[in-house]
């Protein structure tokens, strides 16, 4: 743009060629019609024919003033041409193929796996959770949001010293919706009774509560295992619970525990903890 706007109305601009290669005028032209193969067609002034290529060879302190005017002028179209097309168009088109190729792939991916999921939640969750009091907005103000919240089809409550009550509750808060459904079961068993797997046919979002300072062993591992393979869109996520014996709650090396032993055992399972 500088050069077509201000340096060729208003300078004299003289282009020529040199190269520390014996390389003969007739080789630059054989280079230069190469090179503009793809716009020659459009007319004969792009590309400069072979006496201009031969009159504006430079030699190393030549003035530019030296250079045959028409043909050092003859130049400027070729090298204009050259930078849209090589410069500009080709990356553009890369671009375009690119943009075209990240598109497709996403549209490929799918979000379907827990890790994904509990992200999911935690961006549509609600943004604060009230600490006590029961006041409430007017009337006026309130509004009712036509996007349901997250929630939970179906709780199952680990037998082994957990507080159905209190797990349902906290669990209602983290994942911001209500619970449709409890049930108990001991999750250091695989095969699943007969209940759990009529309510897991109407289930697509299942958390395991149990305690946190619980010590994960390999039959976990296959319950959970068994809750997944029951079908694919089941979600299932193992929330950690604190409970009496830990006053500390759930601290991060509890958590860290649980997800290496999910990641070990290769399960499709979120790990989440409660407060």
């Amino acid at each position: 743009a500088a050069t077509l706007l201000v340096h060729l109305p208003f300078e004299e601009l003289r282009f020529g060629w040199q190269s520390t290669y014996s390389v003969t005028p007739a080789g630059v032209e054989a280079v230069v019609r190469a090179t503009a193969a793809p716009w020659s067609w459009l007319s004969p002034a792009l590309v400069p024919d072979e006496a201009d290529i031969a009159a504006t060879r430079y030699v190393r302190g030549q003035r530019a003033e030296s250079l045959p005017a028409g043909a050092a002028h003859a130049w400027w179209p070729f090298l204009l041409a050259a930078i849209l097309l090589y410069g500009f168009a080709i990356r553009l088109l890369l671009a375009a193929i690119g943009w075209l190729v990240l598109r497709r792939r996403l549209q490929r991916s799918a979000f379907t796996e827990p890790a994904a999921n509990a992200l999911w939640r935690r961006l549509v969750g609600p943004l604060m959770q009230p600490s006590g009091g029961t006041g409430r907005l007017p009337s006026d103000t309130t509004r009712t949001s036509s996007r349901t919240s997250g929630g939970i089809d179906l709780l199952i409550a680990d037998r082994d010293d957990l507080d159905a009550v209190a797990a349902r509750a906290a669990l209602e808060r983290l994942f911001g919706g209500p619970v449709a459904r409890v049930a108990s079961a001991d999750i250091d068993d695989d095969s699943l009774p007969a209940d759990l797997v009529v309510a897991l046919q109407e289930a697509s979002t299942v958390v395991v509560a149990t305690i946190a300072r619980r010590d994960p062993i390999v039959a976990i591992a296959g319950f959970l295992r068994a809750l997944v393979s029951r079908s694919s869109a089941i979600d299932v996520t193992l929330a950690l619970m604190p409970d009496a014996a830990a006053p500390e709650g759930v601290t991060d090396e509890r958590l860290r525990i649980w997800q290496r032993f999910v990641a070990i055992q290769r399960l499709r399972v979120a790990v989440e903890r409660a407060t």
